[in-house]
């Protein structure tokens, strides 16, 4: 039996598993607070996720994405540097609405979608 489906039937019986290939597409930065090019950082990136499922019965949809995360770069030499970072990137699936309406709404927003949790180590080379 195939894990995905034996999860399925575990935690969501009932709910058909479907295989889905899930594509990136982000733009962001890093802030190191002090202006420094090394030590701790925070990282923020928008983007876009496009999620194309294997079956044809499905369609293809893009969704937004927001990443945000933690990090630390040490100063190896002037051109390389060790980096380490955490971030979430969270796509939101069914979006909501809804802000200022006259008569009724306060700001409201709904989203169901899903969490990421990504870490990271590498090697940062500057010339």
């Amino acid at each position: 039996m195939n894990p995905r489906t034996l999860t399925a039937i575990l935690f969501a019986p009932g709910i058909e598993s479907i295989d889905l290939t899930i594509y990136q597409l982000q733009f962001g930065g890093l802030y190191f607070p002090g202006g420094k090019s090394y030590g701790g950082f925070v990282s923020g990136v928008l983007g876009v996720t496009r999620l194309e499922p294997e079956d044809s019965r499905y369609d293809n949809h893009h969704r937004a994405a927001l990443s945000l995360g933690v990090g630390y770069q040490f100063f190896l030499t002037e051109q390389l540097r060790l980096r380490l970072d955490l971030r979430g990137i969270y796509t939101a699936l069914n979006s909501g609405g809804s802000a200022f309406c006259s008569g009724g709404c306060e700001l409201r927003f709904r989203s169901d979608g899903y969490l990421q949790v990504e870490a990271g180590a590498g090697l940062v080379v500057r010339f």
